[in-house]
């Protein structure tokens, strides 16, 4: 995909990445467990090929709403072994300025485990 994982998705990948999908739905390297799991590069190879918007090389796609919006790593700003998390908006053009939904991976999960919690 041109660029490295972050180093939390890699470890949450190795030890929670064979999972079926539930209320965090991560997109996996590892072989899908159903029907609704997807694999990361594929999910990733379709939406910068197929998908309208298009979704461009810098992000990296690990997770969707279920509606057609995607949650990316923008990979053109690195902070040391992580990505910041931006939600790809499907109903804007290609050259919109993804939206900020968390600093890193592990600050998204956590961010959305506690909205989750609290409803």
């Amino acid at each position: 995909l041109g660029a490295p994982f972050p180093m939390s998705y890699r470890w949450f990948q190795l030890e929670f990445g064979d999972v079926e999908p539930g209320p965090l739905d991560i997109y996996t390297v590892c072989t899908p467990q159903g029907r609704y799991s997807k694999h990361v590069i594929e999910a990733n190879l379709q939406e910068r090929t197929e998908a309208g918007p298009r979704l461009p090389a810098h992000l990296i796609a690990f997770s969707d709403n279920g509606a057609g919006d995607l949650l990316c790593f923008d990979t053109t700003r690195p902070e040391g072994a992580e990505y910041p998390v931006v939600w790809w908006n499907h109903e804007m053009g290609e050259d919109q300025e993804p939206e900020s939904a968390a600093s890193s991976f592990l600050d998204w999960i956590e961010q959305t485990l506690k909205e989750m919690a609290a409803e």
